[in-house]
């Protein structure tokens, strides 16, 4: 029983010692700042000429080179509640499926270029989780 006792206070500390580290982190302890730095203006991603959108939900883009052409792809985590055009969900459940959207970069990287996307899939099947 003392060894439960002092394996728990251990689990503890730990937990108290990576919560605080984590938080400076978020403060940006150590960070300079730079008064000066201003985000450039926000521009519309295009594919295929249209802009880029969802079919529900919510996105979550990521920039990755998917393919490892030297060419940053955008990957779009597609997610939330109602259907995705075309795709018929397994269970018709509160749980939607939450799919990932592949746009291949097929101009560089300082200026990208996207002609449509394919969802990510495995066995030939769209890949999904559950969502809300």
């Amino acid at each position: 029983m003392k060894h439960n006792s002092w394996m728990n206070g251990l689990s503890v500390a730990v937990v108290c010692l990576a919560t605080s580290q984590t938080a400076m982190a978020q403060r940006g302890a150590n960070i300079p700042v730079d008064a000066n730095y201003k985000f450039a203006p926000g521009v519309r991603l295009l594919s295929g000429g249209k802009p880029i959108d969802v079919t529900t939900g919510h996105a979550a883009p990521y920039i990755y080179d998917f393919n490892k052409d030297g060419k940053r792809d955008l990957l779009v985590g597609e997610f939330g509640s109602g259907s995705y055009k075309g795709e018929k969900t397994t269970d018709n459940g509160p749980l939607a499926n939450a799919r990932l959207r592949v746009y291949l970069n097929t101009g560089t990287n300082l200026k990208p270029m996207y002609d449509g996307f394919k969802y990510l899939q495995a066995d030939g099947e769209n890949a999904s989780v559950p969502s809300t």
